[in-house]
């Protein structure tokens, strides 16, 4: 009987994972995010801003309004403003945050200042989470009603090397072999072939070798598959910079490297990762895995983030995480993506960071050319249950800022073997049928598993197999996959084969 050691670390986020910011003790902490409304409470208020008119007032000359930090520079923020002098304070006045040149209606979140405590002696304090922005932000004040009165604006805010093209919303992925190849990844606001990553064997000593992108992309609102995806705005589609990739190759197997990335000659934050081990039944591996997250949420998703970037650090025992669906909760909206992908930044620079699709990156309605995965529309038998819940996106935002392991079909379906594990990847959003190119894929990766190397096999799939939740269309949707993939269970499955 082969010795086969696994530690699986299991971590459930069911909510979301909570930010991560630099101290000045150069230490992680973890904050609550300072998203206030959802997109639809946004677009709202906007389309109420919009209707109405401003106008300006000379009458509150006591008024000041400070913005902090002046020069953010983690790739997420929670920037607060800080006011005080306000003339007969309203409930009713609000604040909100703006790129210096945007008009009334194109703020990036806002809040009634009644929510801060002593609004009422005309001063508070509240803080909203920003993602690196490549314009400069400032907080204004207005008093409802229409014609709103524009109170005043704080200091403006600019991120470190804005409009420098500087890397940022760095991961990494294990290449073909994971012994030898690592993916870095990395988004910056400048298209160039000017880029490159240094790659040593300690920190600052860039002396194994220099690796160019053989990717870098974007993708409009064109490119997804259906509306409102489709469309664009400050809580929709809008500009989310270039996606880079380049292959670090010639590794040696289990060895941590160091690793920055220049665009344009300015670096970003220095990486570190470890390759994947020598495959062996008697080989240690462990990774953590979860799926769910987006980026507000319960408690329970702070700590689950906290243990995850503690561990990987304090214990340096994680070889690679997997992330199984339902990421960013994006569905169109950029901000939402350019925030999460903060949000993980931290952990997706030091571990390998796999992801794949759940119904939230993948699901539509109807039919579209767009569809990254390489079909024309959704696999949608009868007994599924997730609609648009892409809000049209299909997959586009997912399969451009991550590569995967060139073995199956891009983030949809893939493989790696890391020490004694097999992981396969799997998208809970097509067909796992025998004769589907997705179930055909499986079905020949499984078949060629070396079990006398790699004795653990993992298949990760977003949707639970088994459901416990008093919820009966995600039972019945449960019941319809273990059908699939366990056909001899069932009666009414016509087919004979395994998966």
């Amino acid at each position: 009987m082969n010795k086969s050691n696994l530690v699986l670390q299991i971590a459930v986020a069911a909510f979301s994972l909570f930010p991560s910011f630099v101290s000045a003790s150069g230490k992680h902490t973890f904050l609550t995010p300072g998203f206030k409304h959802t997109r639809e409470e946004n677009a709202a208020f906007r389309a109420i801003v919009s209707a109405g008119s401003v106008r300006s007032t000379e009458g509150f000359a006591g008024l000041t309004m400070v913005g902090s930090p002046t020069v953010p520079t983690t790739a997420i923020a929670n920037l607060t403003v800080t006011w005080s002098g306000v003339s007969n304070p309203q409930s009713s006045d609000w604040i909100a945050l703006y790129c210096t040149n945007d008009p009334e209606s194109g703020f990036q979140e806002w809040d009634y200042v009644s929510v801060s405590q002593g609004w009422a002696s005309g001063s508070g304090s509240m803080s909203f989470l920003q993602a690196r922005s490549e314009c400069s932000l400032e907080f204004r004040m207005y008093r409802d009603p229409s014609p709103y009165t524009f109170l005043g604006k704080s200091n403006p805010m600019t991120w470190n090397g804005a409009g420098s093209g500087i890397p940022y919303q760095q991961r990494i992925s294990y290449g073909l072999d994971p012994r030898s190849m690592m993916t870095v990844g990395w988004t910056s606001m400048n298209l160039t072939n000017d880029a490159v990553v240094l790659v040593g064997l300690s920190s600052g000593n860039y002396n194994v070798g220099n690796f160019t992108p053989f990717s870098s992309s974007t993708y409009y609102a064109k490119d997804s598959c259906t509306a409102p995806a489709t469309t664009e705005g400050p809580d929709a589609w809008h500009f989310p910079g270039y996606f880079y990739f380049a292959n670090v190759t010639n590794l040696k197997a289990n060895t941590r490297y160091f690793a920055k990335v220049f665009v344009n000659g300015v670096a970003g934050n220095e990486i570190n990762f470890v390759t994947g081990k020598e495959k062996g039944s008697d080989v240690d591996t462990r990774f953590v895995m979860y799926g769910d997250m987006y980026i507000s949420g319960a408690p329970g998703a702070v700590e689950t983030s906290e243990r995850v970037y503690n561990r990987i650090t304090q214990e340096n025992d994680i070889d690679f995480l997997l992330h199984v669906g339902d990421l960013s909760y994006g569905r169109g909206n950029v901000a939402i993506w350019d925030t999460w992908m903060g949000y993980i930044e931290p952990i997706s620079s030091l571990v390998p960071y796999h992801v794949s699709v759940g119904n939230h990156e993948y699901c539509y309605e109807g039919t579209s050319p767009n569809d990254p995965s390489g079909v024309d529309h959704m696999w949608a038998p009868s007994w599924r249950n997730c609609g648009s819940d892409s809000n049209g996106e299909c997959g586009v935002g997912t399969n451009k800022r991550f590569i995967m392991p060139n073995n199956g079909n891009q983030v949809f379906w893939y493989s790696f073997d890391v020490g004694n594990v097999h992981i396969a990847m799997i998208s809970s959003e097509h067909d796992l049928s025998v004769g589907s190119p997705m179930g055909d894929w499986l079905i020949n990766d499984l078949e060629n598993v070396d079990h006398s190397t790699t004795p653990w096999v993992f298949v990760a799939i977003h949707r639970p197999l088994v459901e416990t939740e008093q919820y009966e269309s995600d039972y019945i949707v449960a019941q319809n996959y273990r059908a699939i993939m366990y056909p001899c269970e069932y009666l009414d499955v016509n087919t004979t084969r395994r998966l």
